[in-house]
């Protein structure tokens, strides 16, 4: 059975938004999700990620001073990208929190459009 979560965007603020999609993304651990958002073009793209493989193509504390310190700029200037792992690309992308409009995870639909 599919439940379906319609989640009301006007009692969110922005940062609000940003944290319950992430936590939603954060929670799947190994699970694969679909989200669906909107690129920075203005295409809708859906694409099926899993949040756990994303920790075997990031170097961590293996990382030199210099990308460690662009990790921390790019979350400062940009706070809406989060990293995802694209499961179908094999690559490390960047999603835009403010336009994620559905998130398929454990079952469950969560749609974010107004």
């Amino acid at each position: 059975m599919k439940v379906e979560n319609h989640v009301n965007l006007s009692k969110y603020t922005t940062e609000d938004k940003r944290a319950f999609v992430k936590g939603l993304l954060e929670s799947a651990n190994a699970n694969f999700i679909t989200i669906e958002f909107t690129k920075k073009d203005g295409t809708n793209r859906s694409m099926n990620i899993q949040q756990a493989a994303l920790q075997n193509h990031i170097k961590g504390d293996e990382a030199s001073d210099s990308a460690k310190k662009a990790v921390e700029t790019r979350k400062k200037n940009h706070p809406e990208l989060l990293a995802v792992y694209d499961v179908q690309k094999h690559e490390i992308r960047s999603v835009n929190l403010d336009t994620v409009s559905i998130v398929r995870s454990q079952g469950k639909t969560y749609n974010f459009k107004d």
